[in-house]
């Protein structure tokens, strides 16, 4: 899912919640997006070393690995995923049993 559209998604659930009475439920998002917001991060520093192709080896790499793995269907798969933002669950509370999958959140909403 879009990372704002999954951001604005989780705020309107705690929102929500503390328009209903569970004021903690504000300090709630920075807490549930910060972990996201990191990662988010990471993977996009990763994809641009991979595009500029620093170091060598990454170049190298770009070039001859990268293609074809994109030919292997779970691989293009999990780069789908990736690039999209539909590699991860949404967490809208902190146990992992109140987590919602962002693809089920998607084809919902």
């Amino acid at each position: 899912m879009n990372l704002g559209i999954e951001d604005a998604y989780v705020f309107a659930e705690c929102a929500a919640d503390a328009l209903a009475g569970t004021l903690d439920r504000l300090t709630d998002y920075g807490r549930l997006r910060h972990g996201v917001h990191r990662d988010v991060i990471r993977r996009i520093k990763m994809l641009t070393e991979i595009a500029r192709g620093q170091p060598d080896v990454v170049g190298l790499l770009r070039h001859c690995l990268i293609p074809g793995l994109t030919r292997f269907g779970p691989t293009a798969h999990a780069m789908v995923e990736l690039l999209t933002g539909l590699d991860h669950p949404v967490a809208v509370r902190g146990k992992a049993s109140e987590v919602r999958d962002s693809r089920s959140v998607a084809m919902h909403r």
